[in-house]
């Protein structure tokens, strides 16, 4: 029975105790709450913000086109600079007339050949291989000339829209 009375005295001790060493809690809190919060004021007024920030930067182009043209001829005259601005069909630079020249005769020589050929072909001396190689080298030199004549008459499908040489 005394087991049983003791366990009825611990909680009670242990309250007790707790209780002691608690002290003035309640003081230091409404403290606290009486202590008031200093505040700086400041008027509104209206006035001119800066708002201007410098920058360290590289800037490059989205697209950039290497103009080139179709064919390693020289140039005679350049019109247009880096960094001008230019519009589709613009005339940027004059090729040396020296390379239609030398395209001119190779036209001209290449007609010749196919004539010979093609007379070779219609009595048997020629075979239809033969014929046809030299119909292509005729045709690619016909091209080749159109396109040294005049380059932005007719413009090739990839390049529609990029300036020309000429």
């Amino acid at each position: 029975m005394k087991t049983s009375q003791m366990l009825k005295v611990i909680p009670i001790a242990t309250l007790a105790l707790l209780m002691s060493c608690s002290g003035n809690k309640s003081e230091e809190a409404t403290e606290t709450q009486n202590e008031k919060v200093k505040v700086k004021v400041e008027t509104v007024s209206v006035q001119d913000v800066e708002q201007l920030s410098e920058f360290t930067a590289t800037v490059e182009a989205n697209i950039k086109n290497n103009i080139a043209p179709q064919t390693p001829f020289r140039i005679e005259k350049i019109f247009a600079e880096v960094g001008d601005h230019v519009k589709a069909g613009q005339l940027l630079a004059k090729m040396d007339a020296t390379s239609l020249k030398q395209a001119k005769i190779q036209l001209d020589n290449q007609e010749i050949e196919f004539k010979r050929i093609d007379e070779l072909y219609k009595v048997g001396g020629a075979s239809k291989s033969a014929w046809d190689a030299q119909k292509t080298s005729l045709e690619v030199a016909r091209e080749t000339y159109k396109n040294l004549e005049d380059p932005i008459a007719k413009p090739d499908q990839r390049n529609r829209n990029r300036p020309q040489l000429r």
